[in-house]
């Protein structure tokens, strides 16, 4: 019985006679195999391995027996048999992840056999051995017999507030595999999704598996330290995502975008038949893409932005450089901070604003498609102009929201459906004149009525997936929001808003979350700014991802605002204004809740080291592309090498008194930490590890400590640590913004600018905390201190221009210039005197030159001249854009 169980095992279930048949051939073999001896044959091994003595080993001849031989009728396999009933091989991810799908399925074809399997690999092979009809994949098995079903993206994701914006997969795989990243690295505990989409093969230890993606989300969401590859279908705007490998959701779309995971329909046949196509459309999850909607501020196109440059430029000189990045966005917005008419009259209310009706050839060429019209500045030259601007808009063919022929008009969304989705955008002003209201007989602009907002939010929401709120509020020039506004944002999110954009402040403020619902409560500036506040040329391009009812991604796109030309900035030009905003949100706690765990103090890392030092009197600065900046030294002729090239954001390189360190400012583990190379570039240290912002490095001159600015315990206050990074502690206090600093030749005082006394000035310090001094008084933005060799000067950029007057001098943006103080405090000397950002000097450690940046020539470059600013010389020049000089000792 055992025998005949053992034969069976081996061959296939037959009838009992091919059964007995086999067995009786079998017993014959062994018969005649031990009857009959074996014939000897000779074999030759091939010669072993030279001994250690050097002789070599003779081959060996040894005998081996020789195997008999017989014929032996083998039986015919049977073919493999089609499934009995119609069988779908499903993988059980698959089947978990959509699992609505399969039940609508079953429903529907009831005769379909659901076979479950452990995975992709098996579903194919019962598709390949007849077990199944069809089988669903994760790749295809032939573009001829598949049908893509869904496509899952998966992207990575940090904390709302860090700096980092684009991290490539390299990166990402050695953040998984060697867990090289400061904080917490997090997963759902699915490695399968892993090494699909990235190929990893093995998680490191310390790497966190959370029971879900929605928990991964939720802790990153409150983790300034964490990272994580998720699910595009997961997240939403509270979690920053980045772009991989220079591609994103946001630019490229899901399907251009390139990371994620796929699910096939695979058949049996030779091609797709009609009951294929038909089973395909029942298992498939539509690949919507998302809509994206971008915002710009204040668009003011009268007054003399009207007089200096659409009447000597043309309207489309203003959107010259932001119009390619409007076009492609699918909903393209604006604040429009005036009427367009040439009729009308002018109301008595201090300043007035009108365009000309040529000037919506400007917003036409920008690509936008809808503009807000509840603000304090539609109703200037009367009802006639407010009429005049609607038809002149609809003639154009752009929507408006937030103004109309009367109050049931102005009240009522602007709604549009794209890619299947319908956005809705309402808007509303409380910006007096409240006479610019609209009645039931008048025309003019939607006040705000919180009670009557909130009902026609919700009375829109049951209209349109996804609401978009516009409000014209707050106060001017403030970068925090008043409890008004936030009182009036969250009722709107409670109503069903999924995303409130604010202007009027002409400065950008602090942003928050009520859930997932984003308020940038204002986004500055956009075509307009007045020289005598430089904040106001600073402004913010919102740009904010929409699938379906879900708020998944918002980017805060920085602008500066050139002869009233926004342009976007590179992330190094950017970071002063990034930190403002969130330093403004931490005031009010807008972002969600922390869930970080207690920081131990820093050990102190290992420092590298160099075998010699950096070229005495060489410059170093920082040269950026797009989002990526590295610190460069220059070399001889035209030659320079770059000490950092790891794609992220370095900034501000200062060399250690020996010349054989740097330390510089970098995003590239998530937040701005301080880091130190050696001047070779090698053995790169994090020295702060911290979840906050750490900038702005300043060796003493001993070269055992670095001061620092940080927002580590609120607003930017300026820091000391050993140069290992150890023993750190706070040198200014206050609720003051404190920020650059520079130590002194001597060691013994730290210069830095502070806004204590309301604009940014220069202060100085000493090294214990003690003999707080403000150094300059002049009414606006003051930073950058950098010390004389010999301790009695201070060079600092300062913004000069006072300019008020209309015409051609009125706008004079950004007019940054070069100034130098004695140390002991007394008369400021400018260095600088043209039209443009001459920025971050520098003095030379023989005292014979100052280097600085400046966009003079267009872009910025950097620049060295005597210390009485005669000998200016460029020292840079090209593509891209060059910044932060510093000098070897």
């Amino acid at each position: 019985m055992a025998d005949s169980a053992l034969v069976s095992l081996l061959v296939p279930e037959e009838s009992m006679t091919r059964r007995t048949l086999l067995l009786v051939l079998v017993a014959a073999v062994i018969l005649t195999a031990c009857m009959n001896p074996m014939p000897q044959r000779t074999a030759t091994l091939l010669p072993t391995p030279t001994t250690k003595g050097g002789a070599a080993t003779s081959a060996t001849k040894v005998t081996t027996p020789a195997m008999p031989t017989a014929t032996i009728a083998t039986a015919r396999p049977t073919p493999p048999q089609a499934p009995s009933a119609a069988t779908l091989a499903i993988p059980t991810e698959f089947a978990n992840n959509h699992a609505d799908l399969v039940a609508t399925l079953q429903q529907a074809q009831p005769g379909i056999r659901i076979e479950r399997v452990t995975d992709s690999g098996v579903a194919l092979s019962y598709l390949q051995n007849k077990k199944a009809n069809w089988a669903i994949t994760t790749r295809p098995q032939s573009p001829a017999t598949a049908r893509a079903l869904c496509l899952s993206a998966y992207v990575p994701i940090v904390h709302f507030s860090s700096p980092l914006d684009d991290v490539t997969s390299e990166r990402l795989r050695s953040i998984y595999q060697r867990k090289d990243w400061p904080g917490v690295v997090l997963y759902s505990g699915d490695t399968a999704i892993l090494r699909r989409v990235l190929g990893i093969d093995v998680i490191a230890a310390p790497v966190i598996a959370l029971p879900s993606w929605k928990a991964v989300v939720e802790r990153v969401a409150g983790d300034r330290t964490a990272i994580a590859f998720v699910p595009w279908s997961e997240v939403d705007a509270r979690v920053k995502t980045l772009s991989l490998d220079g591609k994103s959701i946001a630019v490229n779309g899901i399907r251009g975008y390139g990371y994620g995971d796929g699910w096939w329909l695979n058949t049996a046949g030779a091609a797709l038949t009609p009951a294929d196509e038909d089973l395909a459309r029942k298992l498939s999850c539509v690949v919507r893409e998302p809509v994206t909607f971008l915002a710009g501020g204040d668009i003011l196109m009268g007054w003399f932005v009207n007089d200096v440059y659409i009447k000597k430029e043309g309207p489309e000189y203003l959107f010259r450089r932001v119009a390619d990045l409007f076009r492609s966005a699918d909903i393209a917005f604006g604040n429009l901070e005036n009427p367009i008419s040439s009729r009308g009259v002018m109301e008595n209310k201090g300043l007035m604003f009108r365009a000309p009706p040529e000037a919506v050839k400007g917003l036409t060429y920008a690509g936008i498609d809808v503009v807000n019209l509840a603000n304090n500045h539609i109703g200037d030259y009367g009802p006639q102009a407010v009429l005049d601007t609607l038809d002149i808009l609809k003639q154009n063919g752009i929507g408006y929201a937030g103004a109309g022929r009367n109050r049931a008009e102005a009240r009522s969304p602007w709604i549009t459906t794209t890619k299947g989705i319908t956005i809705a955008i309402l808007a509303y002003n409380e910006i007096e004149p409240g006479y610019f209201a609209a009645t039931d007989s008048h025309p003019g602009s939607a006040w705000i009525e919180p009670d009557n907002v909130y009902a026609e939010i919700r009375k829109t929401k049951a209209q349109a997936d996804f609401v978009i709120v516009s409000f014209h509020w707050g106060i001017e020039y403030t970068p925090y929001p008043n409890a008004r506004q936030q009182e009036i944002a969250r009722g709107a999110a409670q109503a069903g808003a999924g995303l409130i954009v604010g202007h009027h402040p002409h400065v950008v403020q602090g942003v928050g979350f009520f859930g997932s619902v984003f308020v940038d409560y204002s986004i500055g500036d956009f075509v307009y700014s007045q020289p005598t506040r430089p904040a106001t040329g600073e402004g913010i391009i919102l740009r904010a991802v929409i699938d379906g009812q879900t708020l998944k991604q918002v980017q805060m796109i920085p602008i500066y605002i050139d002869k009233a030309q926004p342009r976007v900035i590179s992330p190094v030009e950017a970071k002063l204004m990034m930190e403002r905003i969130f330093d403004a949100t931490s005031d009010y706690k807008g972002l969600p809740p922390s869930t970080e765990a207690a920081l131990a103090p820093a050990a102190g890392a290992a420092l590298p080291t160099a075998q010699a030092s950096a070229p005495a009197g060489s410059l170093t600065f920082v040269a950026f592309n797009g989002q990526q900046a590295d610190v460069v030294i220059a070399g001889s002729g035209n030659t320079a090498t770059r000490l950092t090239a790891d794609g992220a954001l370095n900034d501000r390189p200062a060399w250690s008194p020996d010349g054989k360190r740097l330390a510089f400012s970098s995003a590239r583990d998530g937040s701005v930490d301080i880091f130190v190379t050696a001047a070779d570039s090698h053995g790169t240290v994090n020295i702060t590890r911290n979840p906050a912002w750490d900038d702005y490095p300043t060796w003493s001159p001993d070269g055992n400590k670095i001061a620092f600015s940080s927002n580590r315990d609120g607003p930017y206050k300026i820091y000391i640590m050993n140069a290992d990074g150890s023993g750190v502690r706070r040198l200014t206090s206050g609720d003051s913004w404190d920020t650059t600093p520079a130590w002194s030749p001597d060691g013994t005082k730290i210069a830095f600018a502070s806004d204590r006394s309301g604009t940014f000035q220069i202060y100085t310090v000493d090294v214990d905390g003690s003999n707080l001094r403000q150094l300059t008084n002049y009414p606006n933005l003051n930073a950058f201190p950098s010390w004389s060799p010999d301790g009695k000067q201070i060079v600092y950029q300062s913004y000069q221009d006072e300019s008020a007057a209309q015409g051609d001098d009125a706008i004079q943006d950004r007019d940054y210039e070069i100034m130098v103080i004695p140390s002991r405090g007394g008369v400021p000397r400018r260095l600088t005197d043209n039209q443009s950002a001459d920025i971050q000097p520098a003095w030379s450690p023989d005292g014979r030159r100052i280097a600085f940046a400046s966009d003079r020539s267009g872009s910025f470059q950097i620049y060295t001249m005597n210390p009485d600013g005669s000998g200016v010389t460029a020292m840079t020049g090209g593509a891209g854009g060059f910044v932060s000089p510093a000098w070897t000792p």
